[in-house]
């Protein structure tokens, strides 16, 4: 792909219309949860929807890799990566030759003569990725890759692409961060069908600007008026923090990780909605802010119980 890749994606009765792109040779990460439209924009661009438009036209070149990796079952593995080039006119031998090679890079030389039913859910992984590079795409599509697998196949597999998809332009569908930090340039948030947020991967999920990409990133977004000690909330409470950043007439911003929340007897006023465990922690969750709590430490507020959230350490301020 020798140039950036930027495109509209319309599916009206799937409620898409998200406006995404991505640097050539670079990984764009579609960060969102189920639901929000990643597996639809992939398909899209990969040409098996067509009720989606893709403006401009996706490329001619795209491989898809699924979450089932939708493998031949009736093809051995080595002649599952030789399809893609046997395809495009390549002989038999050099394309089966050019598979194993692959199967080599992708630690699944071993697998070559056997079947997609006798593999594990890793391997078939493997075996996939090892198909979709084999293809020579301009862009690369990775649909959910760790969906499924056991920590130790996906911390495996996440290092392999990590390898594989440096020099190459590749969109991945994920619902984690952990994916994002590890394996993408930028990230485009989807919520609803449509992009709420995209940019640099630390930017986003450090200074995220909408609630839902705040979420996304473990954070609870502060929003206010900037003053010299600190945002002021619509609600009144002043959270005190720097805001000599905050653009003159814009609203100011933080972004604070629970655990830098407590509960207390004074603060922000709030009620209880949800109890999440985290760790060896439970996530309070409020109507407007959350807090990590230790279990251990004393009793824990309970779904609906009034309660005062109070931030004890901040980062600066930021304009949205």
């Amino acid at each position: 792909m020798t140039g950036d890749l930027a495109f509209t994606v319309t599916a009206p009765g799937r409620g898409i219309d998200a406006k995404v792109s991505v640097a050539s040779g670079r990984v764009l990460a579609l960060l969102g949860p189920n639901g929000s439209g990643k597996t639809t924009i992939l398909e899209a661009l990969a040409g098996l929807l067509p009720d989606a438009v893709v403006t401009p036209a996706a490329p001619a070149r795209v491989a898809l890799v699924t979450q089932r990796g939708e493998l031949f079952p009736t093809m051995s593995v080595v002649d599952n990566v030789a399809f893609p080039p046997r395809a495009r006119g390549m002989k038999r031998d050099p394309a089966r030759e050019l598979a194993r090679s692959w199967l080599e890079r992708v630690g699944a030389a071993d697998l070559a003569t056997r079947r997609p039913t006798e593999l594990s859910g890793g391997q078939a992984r493997r075996v996939a990725i090892a198909r979709a590079l084999a293809s020579s795409p301009e862009v690369i599509l990775l649909d959910e890759p760790f969906a499924g697998l056991d920590l130790e196949a996906a911390t495996s597999i996440r290092a392999l692409l990590a390898e594989e998809l440096a020099g190459l332009t590749a969109i991945i569908a994920t619902h984690t961060t952990l994916d994002a930090y590890a394996l993408a340039s930028h990230i485009a948030v989807l919520e609803g069908g449509g992009v709420v947020e995209s940019g640099p991967v630390a930017r986003v999920l450090t200074k995220p600007r909408t609630p839902f990409a705040a979420r996304m990133a473990g954070r609870v977004l502060i929003k206010g008026s900037p003053e010299p000690g600190g945002v002021r909330l619509d609600s009144g409470e002043l959270v005190a923090c720097e805001t000599e950043a905050v653009a003159e007439g814009a609203t100011a911003a933080i972004a604070v990780h629970p655990r830098d929340i407590a509960v207390d007897t004074t603060g922000i006023a709030d009620v209880v909605t949800a109890l999440e465990p985290h760790g060896d922690l439970v996530r309070v969750h409020g109507s407007r802010l959350a807090a990590d709590l230790d279990p251990v430490a004393g009793p824990l507020p309970r779904p609906g119980d009034a309660v005062f959230f109070r931030v004890k350490a901040t980062g600066a301020a930021y304009s949205v």
